[in-house]
């Protein structure tokens, strides 16, 4: 896949794309993706070519692979410049942990856009995001211990993340607690 890829960067035609894309939608990067990040770093790419691809792949893609494949290799770069494109594609709970990983890979404050997808969320996509988050601020732990692990589905999946980063047993601490986090 990656000499695909490789092969598409240098000659983006409609033959090598469509090469590339065939390849993938019978793959599961979710498989194989940290020996394919390894391998994708190691290619040394030039970067603009591949977000330029990445990009090509995320606006023709009808298959799901497709997304999480082109998300993955857009992480791979600095792709600080497409935080707003990632973040709407996190909204979708199946792309929320590529989208974490392009985010904490491939931008500045990626904590706070993991964040902004976990309160927004719900399902798989928020326990993607909540067990991804580096709870930073006073206000994050709050928010962890007050609605973190409110969700559509198995609330105390997340119980634990939330108690644990959320800091309870220092909040419980305190002479007085809110009858919010009560």
């Amino acid at each position: 896949l990656l000499k695909l890829l490789e092969e598409q960067i240098n000659d983006p035609t409609t033959k090598t794309r469509k090469a590339t894309y065939e390849k993938i939608i019978f793959d599961q990067i979710a498989s194989y993706g940290n020996e394919f990040i390894e391998r994708f770093r190691e290619a040394e790419l030039d970067e603009t070519l591949v977000q330029h691809e990445a990009l090509w792949l995320l606006e023709h893609a009808a298959h799901r692979e497709v997304v999480k494949f082109a998300i993955t290799v857009l992480g791979c770069t600095n792709c600080e410049k497409y935080k707003d494109l990632l973040f709407t594609l996190g909204m979708h709970e199946e792309f929320t942990i590529y989208v974490v990983f392009a985010l904490r890979n491939g931008t500045i404050q990626a904590n706070e856009q993991i964040w902004k997808l976990a309160q927004e969320l719900q399902g798989w996509g928020k326990i993607a995001a909540v067990e991804h988050l580096d709870a930073s601020t006073p206000e994050m732990k709050h928010w962890l211990l007050t609605k973190g692990c409110r969700n559509e589905i198995m609330d105390e999946y997340l119980a634990y993340t939330c108690a644990i980063n959320g800091e309870l047993d220092v909040a419980l601490y305190e002479e007085m607690i809110s009858k919010e986090l009560y």
